[in-house]
């Protein structure tokens, strides 16, 4: 997610790409957090996990073969998705000793990783 801003203009696109990819991944790695906790509850977790997981390496297949802005772009969204279900996962499996929602610490960490 970090790089793929600055791989999107040293290719050679404009400026506004990334920030469109950006937006699409972000949407796509925080909707799925709205129902995949009580998914994972109905159907268990590795009937949720899997296909995270194949969304995930979905994205390193889609990406790999291209520089076009639609690589960037679907494997962005890819990568949202798998990341998404997989963090959903982690705070599902880890809500009951976490003082705090796992949502804020989420956030948090992100906010924290991505400050310069």
């Amino acid at each position: 997610m970090t790089a793929a801003p600055l791989a999107i203009v040293g290719y050679g696109f404009g400026v506004a790409e990334p920030a469109l990819g950006i937006q699409w991944h972000v949407l796509a790695m925080f909707v799925p957090s709205l129902f995949t906790g009580k998914l994972i509850s109905r159907f268990g977790k590795l009937s949720i996990v899997a296909p995270g997981l194949v969304l995930l390496m979905l994205c390193s297949i889609v990406a790999l073969p291209g520089i076009s802005i639609e690589h960037f772009y679907v494997g962005l969204i890819l990568l949202g998705l798998g990341s998404g279900i997989a963090y959903e996962f982690i705070g599902w499996e880890t809500k009951s000793w976490i003082p705090f929602p796992i949502g804020f610490s989420y956030l948090a960490a992100l906010f924290l990783l991505h400050q310069r």
